[in-house]
Order: structure tokens, then sequence, then C-alpha cells
């Protein structure tokens, strides 16, 4: 071999290994990309939850101070009217000492003195007494005001009852509603498909320029329609797909029984997988050209992947070698 044949085959040698840095950097920069993306969407979403969740909490909290104020006054009513009655019982006893001592000093009276001084004794006596009646009506005014303001505010109490018992009513009739929606598959895929596009649209992706919807694709195998495909730099296409079976997940959550939840759970997993599985050998990145080698499988939530993720930690790895990314 001469000297310039191995000279060409150095160069031819160098110009490969450049070639492949190359590509190998493309492919890097996609996968960052697409990283960032779905950081952005998990981002998205569990602060949209966190809003949600806040002011449902602020609304109950808001009835529950609602309650407390209404009991503490009517605790202070009742504390109110028992004071007056004690009053009163007290007043009512003074008035039957005055009546005791006014007996008294008539019996003590001889009949004639009496006949003289009917008059003036009538008198003294209506003296003495007329206060003391003036004060019973006094206290017996007050404690009607007093029964008055407390059966109000035990009204205005059970009313704010009610009202917070009709609101947690309507919140669990509210949350069964989207359960039992969740229930149905036709539902739910149409939820993945909602939320999914909610994520690009957050991200700031517009259609058609950064994503398409439900393309389908003709193949040997039949029709295939992902969907959403994620246009990037340089021409390349990422597949995605939201069609998750969340039936178990819905089962753990519903549950009350902690076995039960744990094999629902253990469910949930399996299923994730299988449709891991399923998804890998549809072999998206073969139809639409040019697509690096994978195809993302949408979670509508992080709870999803977390539950599956806790029972079956192997999950990504095994998902990355059937080309498949959660």
């Amino acid at each position: 071999m001469g000297f310039t044949a191995i000279i060409s085959l150095a160069l031819f040698l160098a110009a490969g290994a450049a070639l492949g840095w190359t590509l190998s950097a493309m492919r890097t920069k996609a996968e960052l990309i697409e990283l960032k993306t779905r950081i952005k969407a998990d981002e998205s979403a569990r602060d949209d939850l966190k809003k949600r969740l806040s002011e449902k909490e602020e609304e109950v909290e808001s009835r529950r101070l609602a309650a407390e104020l209404a009991t503490r006054e009517k605790a202070v009513a009742e504390t109110r009217m028992q004071e007056a009655a004690k009053n009163l019982d007290e007043q009512k006893r003074l008035l039957e000492d005055a009546r005791q001592k006014l007996s008294d000093t008539f019996k003590a009276l001889s009949s004639d003195s009496l006949k003289d001084n009917s008059r003036t004794f009538l008198e003294q006596a209506g003296k003495v007494v007329e206060p003391i009646r003036e004060t019973l009506s006094k206290f017996e005014k007050q404690v009607t005001d007093i029964e008055q303001a407390r059966r109000e505010s035990y009204g205005a109490l059970k009313g704010q009852l009610d009202m917070f018992n009709t609101l947690q009513e309507n919140l669990q009739g509210e949350t069964r509603k989207l359960v039992d929606a969740l229930k149905r598959p036709q539902v739910r895929g149409r939820w993945g498909e909602i939320t999914l596009r909610r994520v690009v649209e957050t991200a700031g992706m517009n259609e058609y320029c950064d994503f398409t919807e439900q393309v389908s694709v003709d193949t040997d195998e039949g029709r295939l329609r992902p969907d959403l495909i994620v246009k990037l730099p340089g021409g390349k296409t990422v597949v995605v797909d939201a069609k998750v079976p969340l039936k178990a997940y819905m089962e753990a959550i519903e549950s009350q029984d902690d076995k039960v939840r744990e094999e629902a759970v253990v469910k949930h997993a399996r299923q994730v997988r299988d449709h891991m599985k399923l998804l890998g050998t549809k072999q998206y990145w073969n139809q639409f050209d040019p697509s690096p080698d994978f195809v993302v499988l949408f979670l509508p939530g992080e709870s999803f992947f977390s539950a599956a993720l806790e029972t079956d930690r192997d999950l990504i790895v095994d998902g990355i070698a059937n080309k498949v990314i959660l």
C-alpha cells in the first residue's frame, strides 16, 4: 500500500468519526429539548393542580371559620342568658325575703293599729315592693332579649352548618361524577388527549407549526394513529401516545381496604408496563421519517407515573430498552 493510499484511508476514517460525533450531538440536543418540554409540562400540570387545591382549601377554610364564629357567638349568648337567669333568681329571693319581713311586721301589729294605719301601711308597703317589681321587670326583659338573641344566633349557626354540609355534598357529588366518568375508556382517552394538548400549548407550541394531532399512517399491520407528532428543529419528529390504561389506578384510590389498594396499584403498574411493551411493538419511529428511535408514552398526571414507579422501579429502564420514554 502506497503512502497516498494510507493518507486517504486516514482521512476517510477521520471523516467517519466526525460524522458519527455530529449525529450523536444532534440526537443529544433533541433529547435535551424533549426533556425540557416534559419538565415544563410537568411543572405546569403541578402548578395547575396546586392552584385548584389551594382554591378548594381556601373555600373550605372560609366555611370552617364562619362556623367557628357562629359557635362562639352562640356560647356567649348562652353565658349571658345563664347570668341573667342567676340574677333573676337572686332578685326573686330578695323579693321573697321582703315579703316575709312584711308578713312578720303585719303580724306584730295589733288589730287596732292595723285598722288605724292600714292606709299608711299599704303606702309604705307599696314603696318597698315597687322598686323590686321594677327591677324584676327589667331582668325579665333582659332575659327575653337574651333568649331572642340566642335563638337568632342558633338560627344563623344552623344556616352556616347547613350551607357547609350542602357544599360538602356538592363537592363529593362532583368528585363522584368525575371518577365515574374516568371509568369509561373513551372518556379517559379523551381526557389524556386534552391534557397532552394543554401541556404542549402551555410550553408555547402552536398546532401545525410545532405539532400535529391524530396523524394516521397505513402499514402492513394496519393503520397507526398516534395522538401527537412534535416537530423538532432539523425536520425531525417525535411521536407521542397518550392512551394509558388508568382503570386499576381508579380502583386503588376508591378502595378503603389497604390490601385491595395495594393489589390495585400493582395491577396499575402491570397495565402501564403492558401498554409500554405494546407501544414499542408498533415501531412508530419506522413510520414517521425522520424520527428518533423512540416513542413517548404520555401519562396525564404525576400521580399515575409515581404510583406505577413505586411498584415497578424498572419501568423507565425497561421502557428505554423498548424504545419507549415515559
